[in-house]
């Protein structure tokens, strides 16, 4: 590849999806000894994050603040939607809403039914750099600002939040009735979450 990979790639039924930092999201079929290309799909900004596969579309963000849902098989551009900021994280797919966060300290509702209509946008006082958790109706995410949100799926209006004692830049895990996540404070939270 011409550039670094920063993100983890996926595979699906023997193709391997790579979002590279030249901008090149490459599609791959994995044979016994080498890799033959299928596609390249260019966004014209830096991938960072793995791009997220839902049945036969692929969506991923770029730092050229837009976020492409690209179809699997053929590697061509089905819609394309835009954002505040850079996207350095994957985004999620769930019941046809596409949530994605954002460098620009907000996270992004598409409908994905609509080629990509904005549904809401949340804004937070710090960068998101991690993928949220979707539970229920709630989306889960935290920010640099050191919280944790919950926010309605549907509406985009907050929940709750809960503050830690610094940046929280990774995902959460989900557990019974909890959601566990780190903070560069040093420490591992347990929240408890309602499922609605």
């Amino acid at each position: 590849l011409p550039k670094a990979v920063r993100a983890e790639p996926i595979e699906a039924k023997g193709v391997l999806y790579v979002a590279c930092s030249n901008g090149v999201l490459y599609a791959f079929k994995i044979g016994e000894k080498e890799l033959e290309q299928i596609w390249a799909f260019e966004t014209g900004g830096v991938l960072e994050s793995s791009p997220y596969l839902a049945g036969k579309t692929i969506f991923i963000g770029s730092s050229n603040r837009k976020v492409y849902a690209v179809d699997a098989e053929k590697g061509t551009k089905l819609w394309e939607a835009s954002v505040g900021g850079p996207i350095q994280a994957t985004p999620l797919l769930s019941n046809s809403t596409l949530f994605v966060p954002c460098g620009d300290k907000s996270m992004y509702a598409f409908d994905t039914t609509q080629n990509g209509l904005p549904l809401w946008k949340f804004q937070t006082k710090g960068a998101l750099r991690s993928s949220p958790l979707v539970v229920g109706a709630q989306v889960l995410f935290g920010s640099e600002d050191g919280k944790f949100y919950c926010v309605n799926a549907r509406s985009g209006e907050q929940e709750w939040s809960f503050a830690a004692r610094g940046p929280i830049r990774q995902s959460a895990a989900r557990g019974d009735g909890a959601v566990y996540f780190g903070s560069d404070d040093k420490s591992l939270y347990c929240v408890p979450i309602d499922v609605e």
